[in-house]
């Protein structure tokens, strides 16, 4: 399972060009060791795993065989760190040295490997972190996918103290109980005691001092409206529909800020424990990482377009509401939230411009 996070938790960081050396490594980053993984060639891509994860938990679902969608590392170069405090890096104790210590160990492997720009995805957790790197590092990046989360922008009081509550019951041993509480859906029962302590028995083989440290430093990544608004690096969301309504809204505040309109894409059905393992959320991150980039403006062109196709048809653009990016306009909306009704489909007809077919 991930965790949940008014912006998220698992990163990948795509990065431009390199030699590939493939297998697990380590690096020294100012005095932590951090353990990679390095597979494929081409455009580089960073994987920033989840909360109490690892970079093979982040790098499996996007590079195993599929039926019909090519692997990550048949494209590009795929680059998966265990962030501080996890999987085969060093776990410090003390909180100062993560936080924007754990934003510090992308930028230091990309400085390890000689890589100068990357494309970045964070899920949950690593989407907290790469929000973090977009703005402090924008110069490093290519575009930035944020999966089952965002940046902590403004985040609510209830999911600070969620996290400085979790913080404390993790490092006793008693397990994630605020985060199992806080990622409730409304009028469902609440987790049970089992559950409780089932989530204690998952991290029993794990750092959790480490892992509380973790969740303390995140309070430290938060970013402002103004640097939202600076920002000109690329942005995707991908994310469940059933992630938490305070996700949603959150994305929605920032939509409005970019200078780049953002892509965002919800998979329907999907929650924040399975949408990362989904065909459709490697989909859409091959999707968006296939559309070419506008060097002189640092923009990234609409989603889709790429050098394999003529041309697109914006309905996503056409059909949203502005209000809430990840939501169908009312008027088009027949009640499933999916597909659109009468007048959504004459919208999308009035799209299509008869005149790229002649």
């Amino acid at each position: 399972m991930g965790l949940f996070l008014t912006a998220p938790f698992l990163l990948l960081v795509l990065v431009a060009s390199g030699i590939v050396r493939a297998g697990e490594r380590d690096f020294d980053s100012n005095g932590v060791k951090i353990r990679y993984l390095d597979e494929g060639e081409g455009t580089p891509v960073v994987l920033i795993h989840g909360w109490a994860r690892d970079a093979q938990w982040m790098k499996k679902p996007l590079t195993k065989p599929h039926e019909t969608l090519p692997g990550l590392a048949s494209r590009y170069r795929v680059i998966a760190l265990d962030c501080r405090g996890h999987g085969k890096s060093d776990k410090p104790h003390d909180t100062k040295l993560y936080g924007v210590e754990m934003v510090r160990d992308v930028v230091r492997l990309l400085d390890h490997l000689k890589i100068k720009k990357a494309h970045v995805v964070g899920y949950s957790m690593g989407s907290i972190i790469s929000g973090k790197l977009l703005v402090d590092h924008p110069e490093r990046l290519l575009s930035v996918t944020f999966g089952g989360g965002a940046p902590m922008f403004q985040p609510e009081q209830d999911s600070l103290d969620m996290f400085a509550a979790m913080a404390d019951t993790v490092e006793q041993g008693k397990g994630i109980g605020p985060l199992l509480v806080f990622l409730t859906p409304p009028g469902q029962a609440p987790p049970t005691e089992q559950h409780i302590a089932q989530s204690a028995k998952w991290l029993a083989d794990q750092d959790l001092r480490g892992l509380a440290g973790a969740l303390r430093g995140l309070k430290d990544l938060e970013v402002t409206e103004a640097q939202l608004r600076a920002s000109r690096v690329p942005v995707c969301f991908v994310n469940g529909s059933g992630e938490p309504e305070g996700l949603h809204q959150s994305i929605a505040k920032m939509f409005k800020l970019f200078p780049v309109e953002p892509t965002v894409r919800v998979i329907e059905g999907a929650n924040h424990g399975d949408t990362f393992e989904l065909p459709a959320f490697r989909k859409a991150i091959l999707e968006f990482l296939a559309a070419p980039l506008d060097a002189s403006a640092g923009a990234q062109s609409r989603p889709f377009a790429s050098e394999e196709f003529d041309g697109f048809f914006d309905f996503d653009k056409a059909l949203r509401d502005p209000a809430h990016p990840t939501r169908l306009k009312a008027q088009y909306d027949p009640g499933d939230h999916l597909h659109p009704n009468d007048a959504g489909q004459k919208v999308m007809a009035k799209c299509i411009d008869l005149s790229r077919f002649r």
